[in-house]
């Protein structure tokens, strides 16, 4: 059983809706955060309209918000009554990496 050590506070998981992301957000959520559920584009919105299902059944609060990770920290409090402030951060989701110009002038 959940201890709910994280009631009253908001969660934004970045890329939240499936695989690592929504196993973190479902996390927060049994552990009573109000999490914001991130996805990136159409393809995803049915496995983070599934993960809000889950959290909320797990006893979390939570919405879906898709866009950029700015425009889920612009709107954060759209569906959270009273708006709340942002406690935790979190994206599973690793930034392409780009070769810098050292790498590439090594590699010539």
């Amino acid at each position: 059983m959940a201890n709910q050590s994280l009631k009253g506070k908001v969660v934004v998981v970045g890329a939240g809706a499936k695989n690592l992301g929504g196993l973190i957000s479902k996390t927060f959520g049994a552990d009573g955060a109000s999490v914001v559920v991130h996805y990136h584009d159409d393809s995803a919105k049915a496995s983070a309209d599934e993960t809000v299902k889950a959290v909320k059944a797990a006893g979390g609060d939570a919405f879906a918000i898709q866009g950029s990770t700015q425009s889920v920290e612009c709107s954060r409090s759209r569906s959270l009554r009273p708006p709340k402030r942002i406690t935790i951060r979190c994206s599973p989701s690793t930034p392409k990496r780009r070769t810098s110009s050292f790498a590439r002038r090594r590699s010539t």
